[in-house]
C-alpha cells in the first residue's frame, strides 16, 4: 500500500517506466482516457515504488542527483548527476527578440527589424524554444505583462523591473523602476504603465526611462542595480508604528500621478490601447480615457463627462486628462477584460455586459452590422445561453469566455471577434466573428479518475489571450507531472512554441520546457520522457503580442 505522501512521485516513475505506446495514458491531451489494466497498473506502480524506495534510502530529493557516488551503482553512467527541475523558480520567455523582450543583450539595433508579430519574417531574431531570463533564476513574480516592446515584473516585495527597446534600448538586463509601493497587479497600455498597489491605489507611470527620470528627476539607468527579491525575501507583516502592516510608504509614492475612485478602493484593472478600466473593491466600474481615439471608440463605455476632454472648434475631442468616472453595469461586478479599444464586465450573477469597439464582433453580439461597429454603452450578452460564464478575458480585437455546463460540471471556452491568424481556435481564420464560438479542442474534456473510479471533467486553469496568439492550461485532477499547456494563433516567431514558424487555427501542445542537466542541455524530450509543455501549480502561462513566457508565480 503507498502513502499519499508518495503517490505523485509514484506515479511519474510509473509513467517513465510504461512503453512509450502507453505514456498517453496519464496525460491530460487526450479527451477521454483509459484506465491502466489493473495488471499492468500493478507492475508498474511496483517499479515506481522501488525507484520511491531508492531515492527515500539515498536521502535524495528535488534537484539532487539520485546517486550520492557514482561509483556506487552501474547505473550512474546512464543518470545526470545533477537535475534542475523544469519547475525551478524563474521566467522562461521565447517568441521574438527584435524588440529585446527575450533577451536584451542580443537584440538587434532599435529599428533595424521589423517588430510586426504577423510579417514573413526570416526568423534571425526568433528564439524557437523556451529559455530562462537568468536575471530572474531562482526568484517568484508577483506578475509578468508584455507590450509590443515593453515588458515588465514584478519580484515578492512588490518593485516592478522593466526592459526592452521601448523602455531603454541600451540595457542589458531588466531594471527596477518602482520600489516601495507594494506593487501587486501591472498592465500597459499604449503611452503608459498602470501598476496597483496593495492597498489600492493606481499609479500612471511613463514606460521609457527617459520619460520616468524627467518626471520624477532620478534617472532609473543611472542608480545601481538592483536585483529581483527571492521567496524568502518576500515582505512580511511589520510591527512598526506604521498601522497597516507594513511599513511607510516611499516617498516614491508621490512621484507618479494616481486614479482614484472617491469612497471606494480600486481592486483590479485592464489597460487597452487607449483606456483602463478598474473594478472597486464595491463591485462597480470605473474608466477612464488616455487618448481621444478611446473616447472615438466608445471605450469609455459612457459619454464624456465634464472637464474630462477638450474639443476643438469643429467639436471633436482634442485632448483628455484621464479621470475615472463610473460605467453603470447593473449588478455587482466580479471580474473585468480590457481588450484595445473595447472592455467586458462579468457579474456575480454570472451576466457579461461589452461596450467599445466592435470592428471584427468582438464584443460577442450575435450579428454584426455597421450600425454596432461602435456600442458606446454597456449592452449584455450572452455568449452560450444554456451555461453560466465563470471567467472572460479579452485582448486585441477578441473576446473570450469560460462556461461550465450546469448537468455535466464540463467546461467549454468560447471565443469571437479577430480570427484572421487562428486565434479564436475554432479551426477556421476568419476577420469577423460576432457570434461566440466553441474552442473544442479544450472543451467539454474528461479524464477518468482512478480514485473516482468515473469520468470527471478536466477544466481551464488559465486562459491567456494576446492580440495575435493565445494558450490554454488545463486543470485535471490526474496531471502528477503537471498540467498541458495548449497555444494556437501567430507562430510567425515561434510564439506558439512549435518546431515551425506557422499559424495555428486549432490548439496544440507546446515544446517542453527545457531540463538542464550536468553541463549541457537534452534534447526535444529533455531525457526524462515529457514531449511536451506541462507546468506546475506555482507556473503560470502569459503571452503578448510577440511572445509568450512562463513564470513561477510568489
Amino acid at each position: 500500500m503507498f502513502s499519499t505522501a508518495t503517490a505523485s512521485t509514484t506515479r511519474a516513475a510509473a509513467r517513465r517506466l510504461l512503453p512509450r505506446s502507453t505514456k498517453h495514458l496519464f496525460s491530460t491531451s487526450t479527451r477521454t482516457r483509459t484506465p491502466l489494466s489493473p495488471v499492468r497498473t500493478v507492475l508498474a506502480f511496483a517499479a515506481g515504488a522501488s525507484v520511491v524506495a531508492v531515492t527515500a534510502a539515498l536521502g535524495t530529493g528535488p534537484g539532487q542527483p539520485l546517486f550520492a557516488d557514482a561509483a556506487e551503482s552501474p547505473m550512474a553512467s546512464k543518470l545526470p548527476r545533477t537535475e534542475y527541475a523544469r519547475d525551478a523558480p524563474g521566467l522562461y520567455v521565447w517568441g521574438s527578440n527584435a524588440t529585446g523582450l527575450v533577451d536584451p543583450k542580443t537584440a538587434p539595433p532599435v529599428g533595424s527589424v521589423s517588430t510586426d508579430p504577423t510579417a514573413d519574417v526570416r526568423g534571425e531574431n526568433c528564439v524557437k524554444r523556451p529559455q530562462r531570463i537568468k536575471f530572474f533564476d531562482g526568484v517568484a513574480l508577483r506578475g509578468v505583462v508584455f507590450g509590443d516592446d515593453v515588458a515588465v515584473a514584478i519580484d515578492t516585495r512588490g518593485d516592478v523591473f522593466q526592459w526592452g527597446h521601448r523602455f531603454a534600448p541600451t540595457a542589458r538586463d531588466p531594471i527596477r523602476t518602482l520600489t516601495g509601493l507594494d506593487i501587486v497587479q501591472v498592465h500597459v497600455a499604449r503611452d503608459a504603465l498602470f501598476a496597483l498597489s496593495r492597498a489600492g491605489t493606481l499609479y500612471m507611470v511613463p514606460i521609457e526611462a527617459a520619460a520616468q527620470a524627467q518626471m520624477s528627476g532620478t534617472d532609473p539607468l543611472a542608480l545601481p542595480r538592483a536585483t529581483p527579491a527571492t521567496r524568502s525575501e518576500s515582505p512580511k507583516a511589520s510591527s512598526s508604528w506604521w498601522p497597516f502592516g507594513r511599513s511607510a510608504p516611499s516617498a516614491a509614492a508621490k512621484t507618479w500621478p494616481t486614479l482614484a475612485v472617491q469612497g471606494d478602493s480600486i481592486a483590479d484593472v485592464r489597460a487597452g490601447d487607449d483606456h483602463v478600466v478598474v473594478r472597486t473593491k464595491k463591485g462597480d466600474v470605473f474608466s477612464a480615457a488616455l487618448a481621444p481615439r478611446a473616447v472615438a471608440a466608445g471605450a469609455l463605455g459612457r459619454g464624456v463627462q465634464p472637464g474630462e476632454a477638450q474639443v476643438d472648434e469643429d467639436g471633436n475631442v482634442d485632448r483628455v486628462v484621464p479621470q475615472l468616472h463610473k460605467v453603470e453595469v447593473v449588478g455587482k461586478v466580479d471580474e473585468i477584460a480590457a481588450g484595445a479599444a473595447h472592455s467586458l464586465a462579468r457579474t456575480s450573477d454570472g451576466r457579461v455586459w461589452a461596450w467599445g469597439t466592435n470592428t471584427h464582433g468582438q464584443l460577442c453580439l450575435g450579428t454584426w452590422t455597421k450600425s454596432t461597429e461602435i456600442v458606446p454603452l454597456p449592452t449584455e450578452i450572452h455568449p452560450r445561453k444554456d451555461a453560466s460564464v465563470q471567467s472572460i478575458t479579452a485582448a486585441g480585437q477578441m473576446s473570450a469566455f469560460v462556461t461550465t455546463a450546469p448537468t455535466t460540471g464540463t467546461t467549454n471556452v468560447l471565443v469571437c471577434g479577430n480570427g484572421q491568424f487562428g486565434t479564436l481556435g475554432h479551426g477556421q481564420y476568419i476577420h469577423v466573428q460576432p457570434s461566440a464560438v466553441t474552442v473544442k479542442e479544450i472543451s467539454n474534456r474528461t479524464e477518468y479518475n482512478e480514485l473516482a473510479k468515473k469520468l470527471v471533467p478536466i477544466g481551464i486553469r488559465t486562459l491567456a489571450l494576446g492580440p495575435y496568439h493565445a494558450a490554454a492550461v488545463l486543470q485535471g485532477s490526474m496531471a502528477p507531472l503537471g498540467n498541458d499547456v495548449l497555444f494556437w494563433g501567430a507562430g510567425t516567431c515561434y510564439a506558439t512554441a512549435q518546431a515551425r514558424r506557422k499559424h495555428l487555427a486549432m490548439p496544440v501542445p507546446g515544446h517542453p520546457l527545457p531540463w538542464r542537466f550536468g553541463e549541457g542541455h537534452a534534447d526535444v524530450e529533455n531525457g526524462d520522457g515529457v514531449d511536451r509543455m506541462l507546468v506546475r501549480d506555482d507556473q503560470e502561462v502569459v503571452v503578448g503580442p510577440t511572445v509568450s513566457c512562463v513564470y513561477s508565480k510568489a
